[in-house]
């Protein structure tokens, strides 16, 4: 954890990156495996996370997902593969709630 950091980006910008980080053409195989595989503990098992993104399946179509928040803003960002969709959701913490 680095603390309290600033960054300043669009819903857009946001979508643009999280799909080009499911695109294995945008950063390489081995980045890409390593960003959207599920790390294993100790006895094998999948954890679900990968390096910072929640990783899951919703019908057929695998998901990728980060959520957090810095300087008041929270943010949910999830690329479903199956349908190549994108979708990111920023708001205040007051108007929305951060859940995997």
């Amino acid at each position: 954890y680095a603390g309290e950091q600033a960054l300043c980006s669009t819903a857009g910008d946001l979508a643009l990156w999280m799909h080009a980080v499911c695109d294995e053409n945008a950063f390489g195989d081995a980045t890409t495996k390593a960003l959207t595989t599920s790390a294993l503990k100790s006895d094998g098992e999948q954890t679900g996370a990968s390096y910072g993104m929640i990783l899951g399946k919703l019908g057929d179509s695998l998901w990728y997902a980060h959520a957090g928040g810095v300087g008041g803003f929270r943010l949910r960002a999830a690329h479903y593969d199956l349908v190549d969709t994108t979708v990111v959701v920023l708001g205040l913490p007051d108007d929305i709630v951060v859940a995997a």
